[in-house]
This record gives C-alpha cells, sequence and structure tokens, in this order.
C-alpha cells in the first residue's frame, strides 16, 4: 500500500514539475529582462535630465556674463564712474571719508542720480547687488544694497569680490568667482563677475554684479518627470551643495552646507567624486542619505570653474514596475502551482482501480487468496477494460 501511495505521490510530483518549471523557467527569464530594461529605461531618463540641466546651468552663467559685459558697455556707466570717482576725491578732501561719503551733498545726488537706474536694472535682471568701482584702487563708488563693502577698496580685500576685481584690473578681462562665503553679506555663500571697462587701452574702472542662489536653485529643483524621490543637484569641489537638495534641504541646502561639514551637510559619494574628477557616468551607488539610488553624473564646468550635477533617484522608486512584475509572477506562479496539484489529484483518483488490481493480484498470490471478490467495472477507458479483463480472469480461474 505504501509503494502505492508513493506512486500517487509521484505522480503529482511529476504534474507539478512538468506544468509549473517551464513556467517559473519562462517567468524568471522575463523578469529579469524586463528588470534590466526598466533599470535601463530610468537611467536613460535621468540622464536626459541631467543633460539638459547641464545645458541650462552653463546658458544661465553665460547669460550672466553677457549681462554684465553688456551692462559695462552702457555709456552712463563710464560717465558714473567717472563723475562719482571725482566726487569722492573731492568728498575726502573735505574729509568725508569712507562711508561718510554719502553726507557729502554733491557726492549723494549724483549717486542718486545713477543709484535709481541701476536699482532696477539688478531687480528686473534677478542681481542681489551692483557695484560700480573706481580705477586703479577698486573703491567700491555705488553699491545697491550698501553692505559694509561700500566705500572699501578691494586692492586692499582679500574677499572673493575683491580677488575677482583684482584679477581683471590685473588682466583687463571679466571674471567670474567660485561660491563661497562673502562676509560683507554676513558670511552667506555668494558668486561675482567682475567686467573692467576698458576705452582707449586704458583700465577706466569696472563694474560688478552677485549672482543670486536663488536662481541657481530654480534650475535644479525643477523637477518634471523626477517622480517621489527624483532630484538633481551641484555639488563643488569642496564636496559641499552649489544647490538645495529637494528631499533634504534641513542638512543640504546651499546655506547648511556651508554652515556645517561634508560630513554631515555635503556629498562625498562614488558619483561627486567622480564627476568632480571630469568623468560622466552611470551607476547603482550609495547616495549621501545612504539609500541605493540609480545615479547619472558628469561635470559642469564655466568660466574656470568645475561642479559635479548629479541626478538621483530611489532605486526602490525606479524599479517599481520590476517588483510588481516580481510579486505579480508569484501569485500566478502560485495559482498554477494548485491547479496542477487538484489536476494530479484528480488523476490520481480516476486509477484507484489500478490501485484496487495491485492489492487484488496481491490477495490471490498470498495464501488466504479469494477468488469471489471483483474489481468493479466503471467507465470505457483503459482502466475500466483493464478491471472487466481481470473479473474475467477471474471467473476462469472458478472452472479450472
Amino acid at each position: 500500500m505504501l509503494k502505492k501511495m508513493m506512486l500517487k505521490h509521484k505522480l503529482i510530483a511529476g504534474f507539478v514539475a512538468v506544468g509549473l518549471m517551464p513556467i517559473l523557467l519562462i517567468a524568471v527569464v522575463v523578469i529579469n529582462m524586463a528588470s534590466s530594461s526598466i533599470e535601463q529605461l530610468a537611467f536613460n531618463q535621468l540622464e536626459s535630465v541631467q543633460i539638459i540641466k547641464k545645458s541650462q546651468i552653463i546658458s544661465y552663467f553665460n547669460q550672466r556674463m553677457g549681462d554684465a559685459k553688456m551692462f559695462s558697455q552702457m555709456p552712463f556707466i563710464e560717465n558714473a564712474i567717472e563723475e562719482l570717482n571725482l566726487l569722492n576725491k573731492q568728498a575726502a578732501d573735505n574729509n568725508f571719508k569712507g562711508r561718510n561719503v554719502l553726507r557729502y551733498e554733491p557726492y549723494k545726488r549724483v549717486y542718486d542720480k545713477y543709484l535709481k537706474f541701476i536699482k532696477s536694472y539688478m531687480e528686473t535682471y534677478g542681481y542681489y547687488d551692483i557695484f560700480l568701482f573706481a580705477p586703479g584702487t577698486g573703491r567700491v563708488l555705488l553699491t545697491v544694497v550698501l553692505e559694509s563693502d561700500f566705500a572699501t577698496d578691494m586692492k586692499d580685500e582679500s574677499h572673493s569680490l575683491a580677488r575677482a576685481w583684482q584679477e581683471a584690473n590685473r588682466n583687463n578681462k571679466s571674471v567670474m568667482t567660485a561660491m563661497e562665503p562673502y562676509a560683507p553679506s554676513f558670511g552667506a555663500p555668494a558668486m561675482f563677475m567682475v567686467v573692467p571697462i576698458i576705452k582707449g587701452g586704458k583700465n577706466i574702472g569696472a563694474i560688478g554684479m552677485q549672482i543670486p542662489n536663488d536662481q541657481i536653485n530654480g534650475i535644479m529643483l525643477e523637477r518634471s518627470g523626477m517622480g517621489r524621490t527624483g532630484e538633481t543637484y551641484l555639488v563643488g569641489k569642496d564636496k559641499l551643495m552649489r544647490s538645495d537638495s529637494y528631499l533634504t534641504p534641513n542638512t543640504h541646502s546651499v546655506k547648511e552646507s556651508f554652515k556645517g561639514n561634508v560630513e554631515n551637510n555635503g556629498v562625498n559619494t562614488i558619483a561627486s567624486n567622480k564627476a568632480l574628477a571630469g568623468e560622466d557616468g552611470r551607476e547603482i551607488i550609495t547616495d549621501y542619505t545612504g539609500n541605493q539610488v540609480l545615479s547619472v553624473y558628469g561635470p559642469v564646468s564655466f568660466f574656470g570653474i568645475t561642479w559635479a550635477l548629479i541626478a538621483e533617484i530611489d532605486r526602490d522608486e525606479a524599479l517599481t514596475s520590476s517588483i510588481s512584475m516580481t510579486n505579480f509572477s508569484i501569485i500566478v506562479g502560485i495559482i498554477i502551482l494548485m491547479l496542477v496539484i487538484a489536476i494530479g489529484i484528480f488523476i490520481s483518483r480516476n486509477i484507484k482501480p489500478l490501485f484496487m488490481l495491485a492489492d487484488k493480484l496481491e490477495v490471490l498470490t498470498s495464501k488466504e487468496g479469494n477468488l469471489s471478490e471483483k474489481l468493479p467495472e466503471s467507465g470505457n477507458n483503459e482502466i475500466g477494460i483493464l478491471a472487466k479483463l481481470f473479473n474475467k480472469f477471474i471467473e476462469s480461474l472458478h472452472f479450472m
């Protein structure tokens, strides 16, 4: 009886193997192919976003420098520097030195005349501040915001704006600074452009513009098609943020990054390191929050400045379709397994007469053989025919 039960179980196991194994193999192949395709599709989308952002950042800074050069060539700017520089010397002769120059009425009158237009230009084009510099000393003759840099000489200072003026004055070329804390703006990260004004081969002054961070953020935080966890951001060579993080702005904004440190407020990842080394690439990495992400990275360079531009999305979100497909395949596999087992049980019950035949033969070969018992003759299939033939065989034994 044990052997017959084993045959029954073997039949069921055989049906399961024959029915389920091909389906499982197909499912594994399809899931792997689908996962790979979904991953590549996600990478391609990130790469498209990263390329667009790179183009936008370069275009933005090219446009800013173009604005500064155009502004420096306006005739009234030359007049403003010339008039204010002359009046500044007169004010000093009258003991109105440093910031007190604005108390010198002739200077204040000319200052206000030019300030109105310059302030309007600044607000229209979205700059944080605009400066007019005297030739030779780099004295700040006019500034819209009037921070502590007003009426100081750039030749004697060491902050980023002063270094930019010194380089522009030395080479008679336009200069853009990297982002770094600027003391006169209360240590806020700042970028500057300084454009010298050349007339007849002579440097007659310069203009400066302070670039606002919010316009850079405006480009990087535009997230069309980025899903729930997708983001793009910029990282400087010091591994600090150059744009605010969308996911963790409380710790990874430009402001918090410069106030803090790389470990807690910066980005020291495979993506940032490779991008700052000049490499373009795409791979699954651990991001600055410790999550597995799909990352597309590369350098973005303009006016001697290089940043890492990174586009990322959480791996789980990017591969959601693949995970859903896997779960669906598991459910389908379970359903098919149950059906195959049910079919196996049904078939094993249909061949029950075979087991009964084995029992009868076992009885016949024993000492207690009983020739009066017969098999039930049901069905016209091979098993039913076999039962009839067996019964006839038993009847024939009665006449022997």
